[in-house]
C-alpha cells in the first residue's frame, strides 16, 4: 500500500525529549548569572522552538547584543552540564523504530544548537534512524520554512509526501510556511489552543498518539 506521507519530520525538544523543564531552568540561571529575574515561565516557554538568537531577543529585549550572547553562553553551559537528567518521552523509542521498519523516511528539524542535538542523538539511541536533521546552526530559525525545503529536497519529494510532528507555534507554522502537513503535541511547550491557531490536521495530548495516527493515515 502506497504510503500518504514518506517523510515524517520531527521537532526534538518537546516533542521527542522531555526537556522543557530544563530549557526553562537552564534560562532562569544564566539569567540569575547577570542579575536578571525572569518570573514568567509561561513566556520562557512560549520562544522554545526558536532559534537560540530569536529566543533570546525576545526574553531580553532591553539587554545589549553583548550581553545577550554571555546570557546565550551561560545558558548553554547550564544546559549541557544537565543534558543527562532529559528523557525520552514514553512510546517515543518503540514509535520511531516502527516507523523506520516501516519504510518511512524520517528528519528532524529543531531550534536546537548542532552540538547540543549531536549530543541528544548519541545519548538517545535514535541517531542511525534519521538520515538527515536540520538545526539552528544551519538554517533560519522557524518558523522560516529553510529546514524543511532543506529535508524535502534531500529525500526528493513532494511537499503532500511530509508531515511535521511538533509541540510549538513556531513548528505548525513552518509547516504551514513551507506548505506541509502538521500534527501537534500537547505535552511539551504550547498549549491545544495556541497550536490549533495553525491549521494542524490533528492534535495529540501522547507520543503513543503520534504513531497510532501515522498508521490510521497511511
Amino acid at each position: 500500500m502506497r504510503k500518504k506521507y514518506k517523510v515524517i519530520i520531527f521537532d526534538w525538544d518537546g516533542t521527542i525529549v522531555n526537556s522543557t523543564g530544563l530549557i526553562v531552568k537552564a534560562i532562569k540561571e544564566a539569567a540569575l548569572v547577570k542579575g536578571i529575574t525572569l518570573i514568567d515561565e509561561r513566556k520562557i516557554s512560549s520562544v522554545i522552538g526558536l532559534g537560540l538568537d530569536q529566543a533570546f531577543r525576545v526574553l531580553f529585549n532591553n539587554t545589549s547584543m553583548q550581553e545577550i550572547i554571555e546570557l546565550q553562553e551561560l545558558y548553554k553551559d547550564f544546559y549541557l552540564e544537565n543534558i543527562n537528567k532529559v528523557s525520552l518521552f514514553d512510546g517515543i523509542v518503540p514509535g520511531i523504530k516502527d516507523l523506520h521498519r516501516r519504510g518511512y523516511n524520517l528528519a528532524i528539524a529543531t531550534g536546537k544548537s548542532r552540538r547540543g542535538l549531536d549530543i541528544d542523538l548519541k545519548q538517545s539511541g535514535l541517531e542511525p534512524l534519521f538520515n538527515i536533521t536540520k538545526t539552528m546552526d544551519e538554517c533560519f530559525s522557524k518558523p522560516h520554512p529553510q529546514m524543511v525545503n532543506e529535508i524535502l529536497d534531500f529525500y526528493i519529494i513532494e511537499k503532500n509526501e511530509a508531515l511535521i510532528v511538533g509541540d510549538s507555534t513556531y513548528d505548525l507554522e513552518m509547516a504551514l510556511n513551507a506548505g506541509i502537513d502538521s500534527l501537534g503535541v500537547t505535552f511539551g511547550s504550547h498549549n491545544k489552543a495556541e497550536l490549533l491557531n495553525y491549521n494542524p490536521k490533528a492534535i495529540v495530548d501522547n507520543a503513543y498518539e503520534i504513531f497510532e495516527w501515522i498508521m490510521r493515515n497511511e
